[in-house]
């Protein structure tokens, strides 16, 4: 076929819908002189989609007490079940790395170990010191004190550590010392934004004070944060701060809101850790574009029907109506087209044609977030599809992935975005059903006559 263009009403490199009206159709321009080799520059100044093929749980513990007694709460951990989690690490073959690495990992995409977990304890408690410490110096492992300045010594309550210990841990290397605020004010996000700052910045610079080192990590006291918390954190200098959010770190909306796992819920973290690796959920997949010719063909493969148009170049068309495929790619000067992604609500108006989880249609190069962040979090791990002129890739979808600007930084002239169904294959291997089913759309084993989108191994198209 020597037409200029095949136009997709696609999708997705996944299972999509393809009973309703396109919202996105895909044109596929057949031009191979525009498809040039480049390298694109990649800086990644806040969660980075590259960070997306690892995993890491981050631990928050507080205290860690000889034994329970009248003045213990229930998120003390006693000696022994801290030995226990240790051993759990070393047992399951776990890695604990440091704030620094997290950060690198979470920002420039810097490799992390596939079973990679960091220990944090909150509150600066003498018993981190007494009973913890000597346990991370046994095995060499990291981990972080977050400190609240206006109790540092102090012995009412628990006992807490004084500057000489905290200078003690910063000196020998082992352990990063990060804020906790001043006061530690239970309703953080509730105070005064100048309430806010001050805890922000005057921890931080008294720390800076007596440390004689950078601070430039902080933990929000119980978790408490808004969109203004954060604003504030950054501003006051903190490169990353640590929420109580329960989820594994890439799946955080943002470094300024990294998820941790309670002590409690300890081996919870390293379950779903473990599952999203069973699940293959960090498959990252990354390929050139090439334009090569629009062929098209027809057969059984493997006992299923399937009829395939291969080459060309797409681009995503969002419409306002109910048009045909074929409409649509007539009016877009096209070749071949299929029904793509997936509508927001189940009984679709005539003229609604919004989808589930972010797009960026070609034709209005426009991006569109989820509107629902209730269900933008329930979307984690489908295949998010972005491309541009020379470079394609499906990336498991992160709530930080609402935004445009992880896009840009990961591939700066990307054209195209739009959140897929399931992953179908992966580095050239089907998926079997227990590995498409937990990250998928709702309706992904309904049979019907389904569409998708996939980069064979030379970088072509095929739909």
């Amino acid at each position: 076929m020597n037409a200029r263009a095949l136009l997709f009403a696609l999708a997705c490199a996944a299972l999509l819908s393809g009973c309703r009206p396109t919202p996105v159709p895909v044109v596929l321009k057949e031009d191979p002189s525009a498809v040039a080799a480049g390298e694109i520059k990649r800086e990644f100044p806040d969660i980075t989609m590259n960070a997306m093929s690892g995993r890491v749980s981050v631990i928050m513990f507080h205290d860690v007490i000889k034994e329970r007694g009248a003045d213990s709460v229930w998120f003390d951990t006693t000696l022994d079940e801290f030995q226990k989690d240790a051993k759990a690490i070393v047992d399951g073959g776990y890695t604990v790395v440091s704030v620094d690495q997290l950060y690198g990992h979470l920002t420039k995409g810097d490799p992390v170990p596939r079973k990679a977990i960091v220990l944090t304890f909150d509150d600066n408690y003498q018993g981190m010191y007494d009973n913890a410490l000597p346990i991370l110096r046994e095995h060499k492992w990291p981990a972080a004190v977050f400190v609240h300045t206006a109790f540092v010594g102090s012995h009412v309550g628990h006992p807490k550590m004084t500057w000489d210990e905290l200078k003690e841990l910063q000196k020998e290397g082992l352990i990063t010392i990060g804020a906790h605020t001043v006061t530690h004010p239970e309703g953080f996000k509730d105070l005064s934004l100048d309430a806010q700052r001050r805890e922000l910045v005057e921890s931080k610079a008294t720390l800076e004070q007596h440390l004689t080192t950078p601070i430039p990590y902080m933990a929000y006291p119980l978790g408490s944060n808004s969109a203004d918390t954060q604003r504030l954190t950054r501003e006051a200098g903190y490169l990353m701060s640590f929420t109580m959010e329960p989820t594994l770190a890439e799946g955080s909306p943002n470094v300024l809101a990294v998820g941790r796992y309670e002590a409690k819920k300890f081996m919870q973290a390293l379950q779903e850790q473990d599952e999203e690796w069973t699940a293959e959920a960090p498959a990252i997949s990354e390929t050139p574009l090439r334009a090569t010719p629009v062929s098209a063909e027809a057969g059984t493969y493997g006992g299923v029907k399937l009829a395939l148009v291969k080459g060309g170049t797409p681009t995503t068309v969002q419409v306002t109506g109910r048009e045909s495929v074929g409409q649509v790619v007539a009016e877009n000067g096209g070749i071949a087209g299929i029904n793509g992604t997936f509508f927001q609500a189940a009984a679709i108006a005539s003229e609604d044609n919004r989808l589930i989880g972010p797009c960026k249609p070609g034709n209005l190069g426009l991006f569109l977030p989820d509107n629902d962040p209730t269900r933008v979090v329930k979307l984690k791990n489908r295949p998010m599809v972005l491309w541009g002129p020379t470079q394609l890739a499906i990336i498991p979808f992160q709530e930080s992935m609402n935004a445009e600007g992880i896009f840009k930084e990961y591939m700066p002239d990307y054209t195209d975005a739009f959140l897929a169904g399931t992953w179908l294959v992966h580095e050239g291997v089907a998926r079997p059903k227990e590995l498409l089913t937990p990250y998928a759309s709702k309706d992904i084993m309904d049979f019907r006559k389904r569409a998708f989108l996939g980069v064979t191994k030379d970088g072509g198209l095929v739909i």
